[in-house]
């Protein structure tokens, strides 16, 4: 894959936010008709021009699981355009149906915004879950930091899991909150005692 580590971290924490991944395009009939949800990061953006002339855009999207070409004529090129900046992390909602001229499938995207809005308008709880053996003063200082650098607006979860007896508890903490933007991801990821996911 030739996205960043952080990007895949950004996409893999916000999986609850899809239904679905850029691999399931290679076989468009298995999903036909199916409304589908993607977050990827864009590798690549060509601007064209058809033999008429016609403005067109061609997105190249790669996730954890895959890549896929977009082709986005008329309306919606003109509508999608300014999100068409290589390295910019999007989230995707279309179907998959028949184009206008034939019988072919093709992927029609019916939204497409930054991961960062959805982040900020659907984004209710922030959750770390660590094993109850892996606690210690040195992790919780460590958490505790990064989570003081990023204060922000999205509820704070931890959730405490012993493996041992089988179960876990979920703890909101009333006073801190976060902001989820790449360094607080990226900081958090870098322990590997901890868990991100994100509701």
């Amino acid at each position: 894959m030739s996205f960043s580590v952080l990007a895949l971290s950004t996409i893999a924490s916000l999986s609850n936010f899809c239904n679905a991944n850029l691999s399931l395009l290679s076989d468009l009939d298995k999903v036909a008709s199916k409304e589908m949800h993607f977050s990827g990061v864009v590798i690549d953006v060509e601007h064209k021009e058809t033999q008429k002339g016609k403005k067109f855009g061609v997105l190249h999207l790669e996730d954890y699981h895959g890549s896929f070409k977009f082709f986005i004529f008329g309306d919606d090129y003109i509508k999608f355009k300014s999100f068409l900046e290589p390295s910019w992390l999007l989230h995707l909602s279309g179907r998959v149906k028949k184009k206008f001229y034939n019988d072919d499938l093709e992927f029609k995207i019916n939204n497409m915004s930054l991961l960062s809005e959805v982040i900020d308008n659907e984004v209710r709880d922030v959750i770390l879950r660590i094993d109850l053996n892996n606690i210690s003063e040195i992790i919780v200082d460590k958490t505790v930091n990064i989570i003081k650098k990023n204060k922000g607006k999205h509820s704070l979860i931890l959730s405490v899991i012993d493996s041992e007896k089988n179960y876990d508890v979920d703890l909101l903490s009333r006073k801190l909150k976060v902001d989820i933007n790449k360094d607080f991801i990226k900081e958090i990821n870098s322990l590997q005692e901890i868990t991100l996911s994100i509701n």
